[in-house]
């Protein structure tokens, strides 16, 4: 039956602080009570912006958390840890509300001694640290529980001292950002293995895993490398090709015309003469032919015959000089007086070959 006793005194002293207590401060109903509040409104959660000192609200906020923590011991000795979590949370808040209307830094041992419960261990060193270090310093006999609390909580964690260049890089723990570097304190961590996120403007992130062991105190030295600067050497643009030249005088025509006239009359005349000359054969091998006529025709036919052949060469030789005039002087004036051809290089390849075509047109 021991276990209901203890339940029925935690009950009475609920009944009797919430009677002493009169309305929670700040609420006009008279009806409330200091010690039910939402049960994960204050486990590892950051105090509300201090509001005035508040002597009679603290007061009744410290005695509303004290006993929230006798609810979460009892429960735990009946072995519910669900219901004795709640109590616990619900006394982080009490404790909370007791700092934001006080000005008692001891209640901090206190907050750090109910989240120890709940295995926040890392909120409990601070606020341990913060008993400590607090300015005026705190009673004796505070300041030496605190430093027991300290001592016990610093074989439990591990504090990791971060030590990072350049200054002005993010740091983060996981999914929760701690602070920006320089820190201004170390990490405290529960054992166990984290992610540590580092990030800066111009400087490539890095990502680092770190092992907390119980009791130990590490410094790491951590510098960000910036983001390489790729330059591009970029060719100089090649000098612009001269103009073409402007197009030539067009050919003359006119050795043309005297070539191709004169071939054409010296072979008129070459086919008249041999005409001719074919004639007087006739008749010179006439057997009525008189003698006569046929010395006249003899005498005719030679010299139609000569005049053929003479006409025939030079024929010949005018069309010689008309070819020539015209492949070697007519012609390259000709592409002269025109556009320059357009040409083109271009990469070709086939199996097991590759080269370069030249195109264009000419």
């Amino acid at each position: 039956m021991g276990w209901i006793a203890r339940l029925a005194a935690v009950i009475v002293a609920c009944v009797a602080v919430t009677a002493a207590a009169g309305p929670e401060p700040g609420d006009g109903s008279g009806n409330g009570s200091d010690i039910e509040m939402d049960a994960g409104s204050g486990s590892g959660s950051q105090p509300p912006t201090p509001a005035q000192p508040d002597p009679v609200a603290a007061k009744r906020w410290l005695a509303a958390a004290q006993i929230l923590v006798q609810k979460g011991d009892y429960w735990t000795h009946a072995n519910k840890p669900d219901e004795a979590k709640a109590e616990y949370q619900n006394a982080v808040t009490a404790y909370h509300k007791a700092i934001d209307a006080g000005e008692d830094v001891s209640t901090y041992l206190a907050l750090a001694q109910v989240e120890d419960k709940l295995g926040d261990l890392a909120d409990a060193y601070a606020h341990a640290k913060r008993v400590i270090d607090a300015q005026p310093p705190v009673k004796p006999d505070v300041l030496k529980k605190a430093q027991a609390k300290l001592d016990d909580l610093g074989n439990r964690v591990g504090i990791v001292t971060l030590a990072i260049k350049p200054d002005g890089v993010a740091v983060a723990l996981g999914n929760q950002q701690v602070g920006t570097s320089p820190l201004a304190q170390p990490i405290v961590l529960a054992p166990g293995s984290y992610t540590l996120s580092l990030s800066a403007v111009g400087y490539q992130p890095k990502d680092l895993e770190i092992k907390v062991d119980a009791g130990s105190e590490s410094d790491r030295k951590i510098e960000l490398q910036p983001v390489p600067v790729v330059v591009k050497n970029v060719a100089p643009a090649p000098p612009p090709l001269p103009p073409p030249p402007p197009p030539g005088p067009p050919p003359d025509k006119l050795p043309l015309y005297i070539g191709a006239g004169a071939t054409g009359a010296l072979a008129l005349t070459a086919t008249i003469s041999g005409i001719v000359a074919l004639h007087d054969h006739g008749v010179f091998t006439g057997a009525r032919t008189s003698p006569s006529a046929r010395y006249d025709a003899q005498v005719n036919g030679r010299t139609a015959a000569h005049v053929a052949d003479a006409c025939w060469l030079g024929a010949l030789a005018g069309a010689g000089f008309t070819a020539y005039w015209y492949v070697f002087k007519y012609m390259p004036a000709e592409r002269a007086s025109k556009e320059p051809p357009a040409t083109a290089v271009l990469p070709w390849a086939r199996p097991g070959a590759g080269g370069l075509a030249v195109g264009g047109s000419f």
